[in-house]
């Protein structure tokens, strides 16, 4: 439940980021996150450390704080009176 809830709030943060002109930032975020649980189950598989959802969360969940962390600087000058950034 707790890896399903931070992986739930990473893919927002960075879907929050990207559509408001942070798409690197976000890629990065999810990159890391994606490195970070393949290197946790590389681990397990080689029966190397702890694996499944307390691991899992643990790393989505520090993504998504990073994402959040950038989220508060960018978000605050977001508005819907902006003409809107291309992509």
């Amino acid at each position: 439940m707790a890896g399903t809830t931070a992986l739930g709030l990473l893919l927002f943060t960075a879907r929050l980021l990207a559509v408001h002109g942070r798409p690197r930032t976000a890629a990065a975020g999810l990159a890391a996150a994606c490195a970070g649980e393949a290197l946790v189950l590389g681990a397990a598989e080689l029966h190397l450390g702890p694996g499944g959802d307390p691991a899992e969360a643990l790393i989505c969940g520090a993504a998504a704080l990073a994402l959040i962390v950038q989220a508060f600087r960018v978000l605050p000058a977001a508005s819907a009176h902006r003409r809107p950034i291309r992509l």
